[in-house]
């Protein structure tokens, strides 16, 4: 289990130039953390997001997450980056894997003022809409057992009548999942209180249940879903070793 943390496009310094956009649904709409707040494109074939980390500044990331789009099983997504803005032949090229619920690639780190997204999706019938676009770090969680319990619980709320008919309106379902860690490293404890300091329970990150089976399950985006820090107990066997337990909930 992974989580990806820390977004770099929202640091000050950053500006986001995207290829095209419609009135009112331009660049500023990727900065909202809302995945249902889009980037809307002019065109599909061929459209790109550039992100220039400003003046003596890099973008440090090895993890990409995007979530709300409008994307197609045909797409070609490639993810670069570069020192110069040089497009042609990029310092670092890769192409993305997509999945219909939403896309995580992890790659070797990269320390470039310059990152670009390309998108060309040729069998498209609508221009290209993205809600979130993420470079950030990934920091490894624990082992999570395969036969693990994946909980989406739904927002509707049902009532019956004295005939026993059913009334409600369908909303939405939504991950909820609660994760108990046994044994934890001091470096460990470290990292989970960095990603913690960084988004407390608002800022929205990525979880990988099994990063290297993104088929069997999606990445989620979400918070954190707890009022406190993550509580540490110390175990009783000699060294630094601890238990913890925390809750994450998907977000729209």
């Amino acid at each position: 289990m992974k989580l990806i943390y820390k977004n770099e496009i929202y640091e000050d310094t950053v500006s986001i130039d995207p290829s095209s956009s419609t009135t009112g649904f331009g660049a500023s709409n990727l900065l909202d953390r809302s995945v249902d707040i889009r980037l809307v494109f002019l065109g599909k074939d061929d459209e790109t997001v550039t992100i220039d980390a400003g003046a003596g500044n890099t973008l440090e990331a090895d993890s990409l997450g995007l979530f709300g789009y409008n994307f197609t099983s045909s797409i070609i997504i490639t993810i670069m980056a570069d020192s110069a803005a040089d497009w042609v032949t990029p310092e670092f090229s890769e192409t993305v894997t997509y999945d219909p619920e939403g896309i995580a690639h992890l790659f070797t780190q990269q320390d470039k003022r310059y990152w670009r997204l390309r998108l060309q999706d040729t069998s498209n019938t609508d221009p290209l809409q993205l809600g979130i676009l993420f470079l950030g770090s990934q920091v490894d969680v624990a082992y999570l057992n395969p036969a693990f319990q994946i909980d989406r619980p739904v927002s509707t709320r049902n009532s019956f009548t004295r005939s026993n008919q059913v009334r409600g309106t369908k909303k939405f379902s939504y991950y909820d999942l609660s994760f108990k860690l046994s044994y934890l490293t001091e470096a460990k404890r470290q990292d989970l209180m960095t990603v913690w300091n960084e988004h407390h329970n608002v800022e929205p990150l990525i979880l990988l249940l099994w990063e290297n089976s993104l088929d069997v399950q999606a990445p989620i985006y979400g918070v954190i879903n707890q009022r406190s820090s993550f509580n540490f107990k110390k175990l009783k066997e000699e060294g630094l070793g601890f238990s913890t337990s925390f809750s994450f909930r998907e977000v729209f």
